[in-house]
């Protein structure tokens, strides 16, 4: 993604300023704006079309007709890849201005809601390079508390929703989670040490304390009763732990004071690379809607500002009674790296199976197909991992051939764990996604384990229950329907599909 990087400043409770420091289509001066008087607070309850107004008028307020300008062309001059709009807030006045809420009223589009572009609080200190790719799985440790002397929160529903939409992530090796309820201060202080996390959530309650200028978490005293943990403290656990991602889906954790001050800002500054917070209250409905798409698009190697642009999309979607329809507008992405994958391992670093055992057994293979390459009776000199085979004329091996998981004849040249549970694997993780982000968050769960039902039941073969999987997912979630038959237009999946799982497919349309 490119960069496009807002400079705010000098904001007196009336009037700001504001420049653009770098962007594509260059700089430009710093000017004076009238400060917008409202909050994310005052704003999550709004319905879509007075927010559509309210958010036109605010854009065209904060950013003059020179900046918008230079955003547009910026814009247009990224292309399929993206831009980063990027808000350096110098005070604690303009940190607290919605810039979720920017909106293209020629568009019609709320930029926060487009995945190409992605709305982001930026720290201009120093701002490191790049971060390394985590090598391994990803770890993450998901914690929470809901304290008996605050309102009750639910919790539980949320990190097991989490865990299902990790599900996949961690039976293909790249994601281990450590699960902590009720979580105390010693607690998280053991599990930092012992998981030595990538990932940090927390879900429970957040507060800002507007007197002495800092946030806090309330995490459990190990009685039922709340424990506080201030921003600096939390900062100091978080300190130079390696953790490169931190999520507080807790209320207030991204309000702040001068200097940077708040929870998630003392984080950013404390050296984690990013940080997801919230600037406003949330139901239990959006929360969990909002987590839920945000793990399962980062299992699937989404990068994390898209990650995030897919759950407030998700959030959005709640119907009217269950999450407020402005509460989109709460999450708030800080970065202190200009790398969108910082958290994930590249798909060049994965590791690959190494070719280690051919077995040449006996039959005469007239003409064969290895993936891409086609043997006939002339030969071929075939690449496999590291080894090369010259077949002849007439391609004369012996044994079950197989290669990469697909079944060529009676001889076999075996590759460990080359059958097709890794390709099938990819299959059902796309389907959860999908799953994730349009299922109704009623059913999200429940959806979420049939597809785990489905893939289990697939793998052994079992034909029936498969077909029954499909069809209580068609119910549970009818936006899927084209999703489970792309699933199973997959070639892993494909060719093993029993008659009843056909029947099944054919019946959703």
């Amino acid at each position: 993604m490119e960069n496009f990087d807002l400079r705010i400043s000098d904001h007196d409770g009336y009037n700001m300023r504001m420049a653009v420091i770098h962007s594509q289509a260059g700089e430009v001066a710093p000017s004076e704006v009238e400060a917008p008087s409202y909050t994310a607070l005052e704003l999550v309850e709004e319905p879509d079309a007075r927010l559509r107004a309210v958010a036109e008028q605010f854009t065209a307020q904060v950013l003059p007709a020179a900046v918008w300008q230079a955003w547009r062309e910026s814009w247009a001059a990224a292309g399929a890849g993206g831009i980063r709009l990027r808000s350096g807030c110098a005070d604690a006045n303009s940190m607290r201005i919605p810039w979720e809420l920017l909106y293209d009223g020629e568009r019609k589009n709320f930029l926060a809601q487009d995945p190409r572009l992605a709305v982001v609080r930026y720290w201009e200190g120093a701002i490191p390079d790049g971060v390394k790719p985590i090598a391994g799985p990803l770890r993450m440790l998901l914690t929470g508390a809901t304290p008996a002397d605050q309102v009750e929160l639910g919790v539980g529903k949320e990190l097991d929703g989490i865990e299902a939409a990790l599900a996949d992530a961690k039976r293909a090796g790249r994601a281990a989670f450590t699960r902590l309820d009720d979580l105390t201060p010693d607690a998280l202080d053991r599990a930092l040490l012992e998981v030595k996390p990538h990932l940090f959530h927390f879900s429970g309650h957040g507060v800002w304390d507007e007197r002495a200028g800092a946030g806090q978490l309330l995490l459990d005293n190990g009685r039922g009763q709340s424990a506080e943990l201030a921003d600096a403290k939390l900062a100091m656990l978080l300190r130079s732990r390696g953790v490169a991602l931190v999520v507080l889906n807790a209320c207030e954790t991204a309000l702040g004071g001068d200097g940077w001050g708040g929870l998630a800002q003392s984080l950013v500054l404390a050296g984690v690379p990013a940080v997801v917070a919230m600037q406003a209250p949330v139901s239990d409905a959006a929360a969990a809607a909002f987590a839920g798409t945000l793990y399962a698009a980062l299992a699937n190697q989404y990068p994390l500002e898209q990650a995030v642009t897919l759950a407030r999309q998700t959030t959005a979607r709640q119907s009217a009674g269950a999450a407020g329809p402005g509460e989109w507008l709460a999450p708030v992405l800080f970065m202190r790296t200009g790398s969108e994958r910082f958290w994930q391992q590249e798909a060049a670093e994965q590791p690959q199976a190494s070719l280690d055992r051919i077995s040449i057994g006996a039959i005469h293979a007239i003409n064969v197909a290895l993936r891409d390459q086609f043997i006939d009776q002339r030969g071929a000199d075939i690449t496999l991992g590291d080894k090369q085979i010259d077949t002849g004329g007439g391609a004369y091996v012996a044994g079950n051939v197989t290669v990469g998981g697909d079944f060529v004849g009676r001889d076999k040249i075996e590759r460990p764990g080359g059958d097709r549970g890794p390709d099938a694997s990819k299959a059902f993780t796309k389907l959860a996604a999908a799953v994730a982000l349009r299922a109704s968050t009623a059913d999200v769960d429940k959806a979420m384990q049939c597809v785990q039902a489905m893939q289990q039941a697939f793998e052994q073969g079992d034909d029936d229950k498969v077909a029954d999987c499909i069809g209580e997912l068609a119910d549970l979630a009818p936006d899927v329907k084209e999703s489970l038959k792309q699933a199973f237009s997959h070639p892993a999946l494909h060719e093993r599909v029993g008659p009843v799982t056909k029947y099944a497919l054919r019946r959703l349309g």
